[in-house]
């Protein structure tokens, strides 16, 4: 009978893992809660967080931040989006300056984004 259940709850937590059609490599910045919950009332928002895997950040050359402090961030060479460094989209765009470089680290905004998707 312990067998018969404890079975039960297995495929019953597989099925629902098994259920989220998020991308994975979201859960490196957002617990599954939060993502499921995109999923089911948010969708346009999830899309674009997704989205933003690829698209969501580029380094630029920094070329004169006068009187702004910004904050510096390790930007290792196999980091390719905004979730390698366990950032988050925000409503604003982001910038960092790269540590040990002239460059700044930009993360666009979910309006960028969405600009984005729109005119694509």
């Amino acid at each position: 009978m312990k067998f018969l259940t404890l079975l039960g709850l297995l495929l019953l937590s597989s099925s629902a893992v098994l259920a989220q059609d998020f991308d994975q490599r979201l859960l490196a910045s957002y617990d599954a809660a939060t993502l499921s919950d995109l999923e089911s009332n948010d969708p346009q928002k999830l899309e674009l967080l997704t989205y933003a895997i690829e698209n969501g950040m580029y380094v630029t050359e920094n070329v004169g931040s006068k009187g702004t402090q910004l904050t510096e961030i390790e930007l290792p060479e196999n980091a390719v989006s905004y979730l390698d460094l366990h950032l988050k989209i925000t409503d604003q765009n982001q910038y960092f300056k790269v540590r040990g470089e002239n460059k700044i680290l930009v993360v666009k905004s979910f309006w960028v984004l969405n600009n984005e998707l729109e005119t694509k």
